[in-house]
């Protein structure tokens, strides 16, 4: 009897493991009356440093980040922000991540602009505010690819999401204070791509003792780019044994198998 282990532990794909989960998307709120008044000060939100966290990824060398499924991103800020024209000083302010539909062009100073540049709002646009993700108030961040980011804006898809650096005047509370005075550093800005987690399905042999049949696969870079997977199926406890994949398969197709004795590849 050929067998396949769950999912895709006993075929090996040569691509990445992909889902999204990944940073928080919250809403920065804007207050809904505010002055508009001239900043009286710098605001900077200051340069990153990217360093990926994860060896599976098929692109971890600059911007677009493709992040397959368990992988992460480090966000290390330089600390060269500057909060000068915070507005009210009882407040904490600090450095999130604005998200993006596409690359951002508005610096501020006016938080309206800002949420007029690219913004993100499939399939919900924040009722007040901006989407940001926030590490700590220093900027420092880890993006994760865990699911939450497919979900929530490509209703489960494989997406791509724009980030800059953006200045939040009450950073514990989630708010842009009055609105009048944020920066973005989109010089800064960079696209993460993210990949779901590559599943096996529609398993199927003619009888339980063949050594053909199919299978159907899903996920990773082929969702994006509709590239063939490279399929590799191994006997797993002889890996001298392998099977051969009849056919090219793409990301929601069958491909046919066969192999030259029963066991669990």
């Amino acid at each position: 009897m050929i067998k396949p282990m769950k999912c895709i532990a006993a075929i090996a794909l040569s691509l990445c493991f992909y889902t999204a989960y990944g940073q928080i998307a919250e809403e920065i709120l804007i207050p809904e009356n505010y002055s508009r008044s001239v900043c009286s000060g710098n605001m900077v939100a200051g340069d990153i440093s990217i360093r990926p966290l994860g060896t599976q990824s098929t692109n971890t060398s600059g911007s677009p980040y493709i992040l397959c499924y368990g992988d992460q991103l480090f966000i290390d800020h330089a600390g060269n922000f500057d909060f000068a024209g915070d507005p009210d000083p009882l407040t904490t302010p600090g450095i999130g991540y604005a998200f993006y539909d596409c690359e951002p062009t508005e610096i501020g100073e006016d938080v309206n602009r800002i949420k007029t540049d690219c913004e993100i709002d499939s399939p919900m646009p924040p009722n007040n505010g901006i989407w940001v993700a926030r590490g700590d108030p220093n900027g420092d961040a880890t993006f994760s690819n865990l699911g939450q980011v497919q979900e929530q804006f490509f209703g489960g898809a494989a997406g791509s999401v724009w980030f800059a650096p953006i200045t939040i005047t009450d950073f514990d509370n989630r708010s842009f204070d009055d609105g009048s005075c944020v920066n973005v550093s989109v010089d800064q800005a960079f696209e993460v791509i993210y990949l779901n987690q590559i599943t096996l399905d529609n398993f199927s042999t003619v009888d339980p003792m063949s050594l053909t049949g199919s299978f159907g696969v899903s996920g990773g870079l082929s969702e994006i780019d509709n590239s063939d997977y490279i399929i590799t199926m191994i006997k797993s406890d002889d890996p001298g044994v392998t099977g051969t994949v009849d056919a090219a398969v793409q990301h929601g197709g069958i491909t046919t198998f066969s192999v030259p004795e029963p066991g669990l590849y």
